[in-house]
């Protein structure tokens, strides 16, 4: 909840700051000309701020111009600013709640730009390493790999859902023994490995990275036995066919030397 408020809180500062440029005697003067509606003014000393105070939040005052050419009928000028801006990560909402760029939306660039700025505002949606884990997302009746028959789900349930536009998946397991956990799946780019942390109700937890190779997500790590020691964990997945994944986890006691097979899951889609 704590890093939900600080994002919120980052997105609403972005939106703040992107509608009003940096308080700097210069900045000011450009803001009341802005205010008064004299284009040509605010133009030329937006322009004073970008170079003599670079720093002094650029992509409010590249806002701001392409707001002043294109009111002013200068479409090329407009999208030159607008791409400086998208270098800036320029929020897209913000080119679609911008009246004054309502004069240049049918023009061809407007659309490109739209499509470069929400690509790189929302990198998961087409980054390709995103979508190595989506065979998972599903709702699915799990059972033991050697099960033939009888109960679908014998072991439990699990509903795998992609969240934050595509940049995490989430588990939600409900076992036929009462037992529950949840587990969210996301590609860290600061260890460029994907990760997955697992929680359940009895207080038990997993911190696992990894990588999708050889036909297969395989992520790594450990817990502790009930004497203390580092048990290595193994878990993999391997996406069988379009509505079949199997789901082995796997233990080493012995700092990987050899590995005992730990519960090995069929996942069938519910159909």
């Amino acid at each position: 909840m704590k890093l939900a408020s600080v994002s919120l809180a980052l997105v609403l500062t972005t939106a703040i700051q992107a509608s009003s440029p940096a308080q700097t005697p210069l900045a000011d003067s450009a803001g009341t000309a802005f205010d008064r509606a004299d284009w040509a003014e605010a133009s030329r000393l937006y322009a004073r701020v970008l170079v003599e105070s670079p720093s002094a939040q650029p992509l409010q005052v590249r806002l701001r111009l392409a707001r002043i050419a294109a009111v002013t009928g200068k479409p090329d000028a407009a999208f030159a600013h607008l791409d400086e801006a998208a270098k800036l990560r320029l929020p897209p909402r913000l080119l679609e709640s911008t009246k004054e760029f309502d004069r240049i939306r049918s023009d061809p660039r407007y659309a490109a730009l739209v499509e470069r700025v929400t690509a790189a505002r929302y990198p998961c949606r087409a980054g390709a390493v995103s979508h190595q884990l989506d065979f998972w997302i599903g709702d699915w009746n799990v059972s033991p790999w050697a099960q033939t028959g009888g109960i679908p789900a014998s072991a439990g349930f699990n509903r795998v859902t992609a969240m934050l536009d595509r940049c995490g998946v989430l588990e939600e397991w409900a076992g036929t023994a009462g037992d529950y956990g949840k587990s969210i799946n996301f590609y860290d780019t600061n260890r460029a490995k994907w990760r997955q942390i697992w929680i359940a109700d009895n207080g038990s937890s997993l911190d696992y990275e990894g990588s999708y190779t050889a036909g297969a997500m395989r992520f790594e790590g450990w817990t502790k036995n009930a004497a203390g020691n580092r048990v290595l964990q193994k878990l993999t997945f391997f996406p069988i066919a379009p509505d079949t994944v199997r789901q082995l986890f796997e233990s080493s006691i012995d700092d990987g030397k050899t590995w005992t097979p730990g519960f090995d899951a069929r996942y069938v889609r519910k159909k």
